[in-house]
């Protein structure tokens, strides 16, 4: 996703609220030209149990396929 692809994410029920709060802090930032704004949407979340993902992660960063 780009920055322009931004406005086309449809959150998960769940997660509505936290949406709503992104679209808020955006349209702060378009609106007060001294506030500068961003979004950080990461593109896997994970936590308790990132050894299965450890291999992975290394390969990654190795730049190895």
């Amino acid at each position: 996703m780009t920055e322009k692809d931004f406005f086309l994410r449809k959150p998960d029920p769940a997660y509505e609220k936290i949406k709503s709060i992104e679209t808020l802090c955006m349209a702060a930032g378009k609106a007060k030209s001294n506030l500068n704004t961003y979004i950080i949407c990461s593109g896997l979340l994970y936590g308790e149990g990132e050894t299965l993902l450890a291999p992975y992660f290394i390969q990654a960063r190795l730049q190895k396929p």
